[in-house]
């Protein structure tokens, strides 16, 4: 088992992950889905919770952490077992809701629909608000623009005694080059980084992708995922590289939140195995599922047996 994993044992939370975004959904077609659940931490709490145990008190605990207004339903979360102490009901402000844009090459354009502040306060993110409990997590994956990274939570995070694994995805590319004393302000507190392969070049990364896991790596992530849609994923730990193909998929309405569904696959299943190949597996089964429905699926037996079946085509 890699030195990566957090020296806790269940009962703590696996896993806690961050913000709740309704989004109505453009498509290329001019057609639309309205405030349908969003915002990475569903998606991320979908992966996470799909390799569980289907009795609820076999299972590591999964939370969600997010501001959200009195009008916010949290059925979606209940239904899949999914710890909701971590979500602030605020009186005054609505939850978050924005305009997804998807263009033909699945290009996505976000348009706010709720004033700034609103924005400001539900995606704010610190210790002190957290539930006492989250603060055990083995796990903390989150969501950051690389021009902004998080660079005051990650650390304090990492200053945790039980030291958790920090997961992070960059949820766009960077728009400005980052210095390579930037990016190594932030990396090194990556457990574990995914970027999709031209959100790594836009960090400054070679485009050959097993180059772009190296680079990574060389500027101080501990592990690597880079995400190479139809030819599947690369994951790297400075110890090995693997490759893991993807799985025939049928997009219904994009590839967006596929990388949060991956990623909460992946630290789920490498938390209990410490195996990357078999993770990496776990992520790509959690994506292809994710995206081949309009609605983001209730974890139940039904879907637990569909991810099932998928991994056993690994074999």
């Amino acid at each position: 088992m890699s030195s990566l994993l957090p020296r806790v044992t269940p009962p703590h939370f696996s896993l806690v992950t961050f913000s709740v975004i309704l989004d109505d959904i453009v498509l290329p077609d001019g057609s639309t889905r309205m405030a349908w659940l969003g915002g990475g931490g569903p998606q991320t709490c979908f992966g996470a919770q799909l390799f569980q145990p289907a009795d609820p008190d076999q299972a590591l605990a999964v939370g969600i952490t997010s501001g959200v207004g009195r009008d916010f339903d949290p059925v979606w979360f209940v239904q899949s077992h999914i710890d909701i102490a971590g979500l602030r009901f605020h009186d005054s402000l609505p939850t978050m809701r924005a305009w997804q844009i998807i263009e033909e090459d699945e290009h996505r354009t976000q348009v706010w629909r709720v004033p700034m502040n609103a924005v400001g306060a539900h995606l704010n993110r610190s210790l002190n608000l957290l539930p006492p409990a989250y603060h055990h997590a083995q796990a903390f994956h989150l969501g950051i623009h690389p021009d902004q990274p998080d660079v005051d939570f990650m650390q304090s995070v990492a200053q945790l005694p039980h030291r958790p694994l920090i997961s992070v995805e960059v949820f766009k590319g960077a728009d400005v080059l980052p210095t390579r004393e930037q990016l190594e302000r932030w990396l090194p507190l990556c457990g574990v980084f995914s970027a999709n392969a031209a959100e790594a070049v836009s960090l400054g990364a070679p485009e050959d992708e097993r180059a772009a896991a190296q680079w990574l790596l060389d500027r101080g992530a501990h592990m690597a995922i880079v995400r190479m849609g139809r030819r599947g994923s690369l994951i790297a730990d400075g110890v090995q590289m693997v490759h893991v193909p993807a799985l025939p998929v049928q997009p219904v309405l994009g590839s967006v939140g596929a990388g949060n569904a991956y990623c909460g696959a992946f630290v789920v299943d490498y938390l209990r195995r410490g195996d990357l190949t078999r993770a990496g597996r776990a992520g790509t089964v959690a994506a292809k599922l994710l995206i081949e429905q309009e609605r983001l699926p209730v974890v139940d037996e039904a879907i637990r047996h569909q991810a099932n079946v998928l991994m056993a085509r690994f074999a």
